[in-house]
This record gives C-alpha cells, structure tokens and sequence, in this order.
C-alpha cells in the first residue's frame, strides 16, 4: 500500500506495532494430555496415601477391592505401565500418519480440524495418565514397606488402563470416520458456517453500530490520506483480529480520526503502515488502544477471517481436482457448500467501513470483506481450475442460478453476473464435444435467466 502523503513522518514512538502473541489452545495437542498427567501424580499421592492410612486402620476401604501384596502391585502396575506406553507410542504414531494424511489430501492448512478433535486428546490423556500412574504407583510400592496393601492404587490403574482401551477404540472409529471426505466437507462447512454467524452477530449486536455518510467517509479518508500520521507495523505476519471496538472508544475518547488499513486475514510488512491517525501531533495517545485491539501473527485464523474461512473449502475443492486424487465429486460438493454460504453471507447485514459517532463525527474506518470479494474468493480459483472440467463448471453455473432469486440486496447481482460469463466462456473455450457444450450453454441461459442477464455467449 502506499505510504500517506504530506510532510509528517513516523516517529519511533508510533512506529512500535507488536504482534500480540496467544497460545492456540484449542488446536494444541499437549494441554489437555499434560493435564491428564498431572492430574495422575497428583492422583497417585493421593490414593497411595490413602493406602497408608487404610494399611494402619485410620480407615477402611471397601472390601470389593481385595487385598494386595507389594509383588502383586508391582506385577500389576509394572505390566499396565509397559502395555500403556506402548499403546500411547501406537496412538501417537496413529495420530502423526492421520495428520499426514490429512495434509497430503485436504491441505496442511485443514490438519487443525483432526488436531483440536477432543477424542484425540482424551485418548492420549488416558493412555499417558494410566503410564504415568502406574509408575509412580510402582516407584512407591517398590520404595519401601510403607504400603503393605495398595489396592485402591491398584485398582485406580487398572481402572484408567480400561478406560483408555475403550477411547483407543472410539478414537479408531473417529479416525475412519473423519478421514472420509463427506465428514472433512461438513466439518469446513460447520467452520464456514460458525464465522459467518460471528459476523453476523458482530454486525446486530457490536457496540460499533453506526456508519456514517458517503460524503463524509469521503472527507475523512482524503483528510487522513493528505495529513493523517502513519503508524507502522513493528513485525511482519497476518493481522488475526482487530477489536473494532476498543479503537472506536479509543478514538471517540480522544476526539480523533483512526484509519485502520488491513483486515483479519490480510499480511502486513514489517515498518509498512498499518494505521494512520489525525491529528498528527496526537498520534501517540492511540497506540495503547491499537496495541490492545490488533494481534499479528504467523498464520491466519478462523476469528475473524471469513475469507480464509471460504478458501478451505476452497483448498478441499482444488485438491479434489488435482490429478493426483482427480475426485471431481468432493470438488461438487465443496461448491454447494460454498453456494449455501454466499446465501448466508448475502444474507447477514454487511458491517460498516466506516464509524462514525452519535453526533456523526467520523472515528474509524477498517476494511471490511465484501459479498463481491467473498464471491471472487468462492469462484475465482475453482472456476480458474476447473475450465476442463465440464461437471465443476455446470455446478457453478447451477449454484449461481439458485443463489439469484434469493438475493435481498440488487447490488449483489453484479459478482455473480461477472463469475456466470467468465465461467462460461473459460469452459466453453476449452470444450470440444457438442453435447457437452449444450449442457454448458443451458446452464448458462438458465442461469442468466435467474439473474435478469442477457447471455453473453451461446
């Protein structure tokens, strides 16, 4: 982007961007299993002391669970914690060639959907807790006379041992299941689906609610272009979210003009301008609120980004088409499912580009994504790809005829338009036999019947 014009340059002080840095728990593998483990420790102090006091009489322990001898524990417990490291190194191994899998056919991006399933985690939480319990049960039997008879302990770690079998096999079934590629299209869909009700929540129920006038956007974006003061970005990576909020109070507080010029999704360069604020000499009063409200980071996200949101299904689609898997029924269903979010995009109300105050006194502008821009990130690439393809091309053709008599808004008319004769005329180009050239051409005139546009084509 290019750099505001005028005479004032970034000072060191407002040239101080960061990247706020956040630990994704939810596509983690390591907390909910370290959990399991420590909460195994913990437990196997607890039930070996519990013993002690069982073996000196303060209390009794039900008679189900029978009296132990030092060797038998440390028989018992020595044979769980072999078979369950073992299995825990099995399920590992299972986890590591799905993920694999996975990358190689829906995309590296689509491995979070498999990482941040609770069913893996749990079973390998089971499987770690049941090694770690048994050896440190072990550890204390075998470390002296202090537990005569550790039957709870024993007890408790053939309970866990049972309980991770019976994960392993639901997480095995999980696994077969969620490797099909119907299950993989639902789960990016439900994805799709859960961002764009984010937005359209943010848009009827955000604080930030007022959009101001086109001509005093206008005014504004030439007063910041022309004298507003650059903020720069101090590291490269993608913008994750921004708290339109917090700017707008920010700015509102102050009495100033905060242009904020990247969207979730979009990449940033290092010490290139990321905000610009007016007045100029105040500049530094915002930086707090834009260290609050943005975080930058290495890979995008689904907060936010209903634009990456559309490109893995996307992603699933071209892969689909590729002529490694050439598996043109995935890529039909990718474009239903992404036909059925445009509808809800159209749908949901657009938030504004630019804030204005309940006096009218313009505070922020964001970009914001578009249906136009959606539609281009929903077609383009499938439509680039897919020319040869005569099944994809009459999919998107059909799509796009269901999705006109639905259309609220006639502005939204215009991208479709645009997708239904490029689509049509790349497919056609590259299309020798006349029969399937007829089933183009009417899907194509149906289509431009839904839309009120006249055939191009044909």
């Amino acid at each position: 982007m290019d750099e505001p014009t005028g005479d004032l340059r970034p000072a060191p002080l407002v040239a101080s961007l960061r990247g706020h840095r956040r630990i994704p728990w939810r596509t983690a593998l390591w907390p909910l299993p370290m959990a399991f483990a420590v909460g195994a420790i913990v437990a196997q102090y607890v039930t070996v002391w519990l013993d002690t006091l069982a073996r000196e009489g303060t209390i009794s322990l039900p008679a189900v669970l029978g009296e132990r001898t030092p060797a038998g524990v440390i028989q018992v417990t020595g044979l769980i914690a072999a078979a369950s490291a073992t299995a825990l190194a099995l399920v590992v191994t299972l986890t590591v060639t799905v993920l694999a899998n996975a990358g190689q056919a829906f995309g590296q991006r689509l491995i979070r959907n498999f990482v941040r399933a609770t069913i893996t985690k749990v079973t390998l939480g089971l499987f770690l807790a049941s090694t770690v319990f048994s050896l440190g049960v072990l550890y204390r039997t075998t470390g002296g006379p202090s537990v005569a008879s550790p039957s709870l302990s024993t007890a408790v770690s053939v309970t866990l041992a049972l309980a991770a079998v019976v994960t392993l096999i639901l997480y095995i079934n999980h696994v077969a299941a969620e490797l099909q590629a119907p299950s993989v299209i639902a789960r990016v869909a439900r994805d799709l689906w859960e961002v764009i009700e984010e937005r359209r929540h943010d848009a009827e129920h955000g604080r930030v609610l007022h959009a101001a006038s086109g001509d005093d956007a206008r005014e504004a974006e030439e007063l910041l272009a022309r004298e507003g003061r650059a903020i720069l970005a101090g590291r490269s990576g993608y913008v994750q979210s921004v708290d339109a909020d917090v700017l707008f109070r920010a700015a509102d507080e102050a009495n100033m003009m905060l242009r904020f010029r990247h969207r979730p999704g979009h990449f940033v360069l290092y010490h290139t301008t990321i905000a610009q604020v007016w007045p100029p000499d105040r500049a530094p009063e915002l930086m707090d609120a834009i260290e609050r409200a943005v975080r930058v980071g290495r890979y995008r996200t689904l907060q936010q980004d209903l634009k990456f949101a559309v490109d893995q299904m996307v992603e699933v689609a071209l892969r689909a088409l590729s002529p490694a898997i050439n598996d043109t029924f995935t890529a039909l269903q990718c474009v239903d499912w992404l036909g059925d979010a445009l509808l809800s995009i159209a749908d949901a109300p657009e938030p504004p580009r630019v804030h204005a105050n309940d006096t009218g006194d313009v505070r922020l502008i964001a970009p914001v994504l578009t249906f136009h821009r959606a539609v281009e990130g929903a077609f383009d690439k499938l439509r680039q790809n897919s020319t040869r393809n005569v099944s994809v091309s009459i999919r998107i053709l059909g799509v796009i005829a269901r999705l006109a008599p639905q259309l609220r808004d006639p502005a939204h008319r215009a991208p479709l338009t645009a997708q239904l004769d490029m689509t049509a005329e790349g497919a056609l180009a590259v299309t020798p036999v006349a029969a399937d050239r007829e089933m183009l051409l009417d899907a194509y005139r149906a289509a431009c019947a839904a839309l009120g546009h006249a055939p191009q084509h044909g």
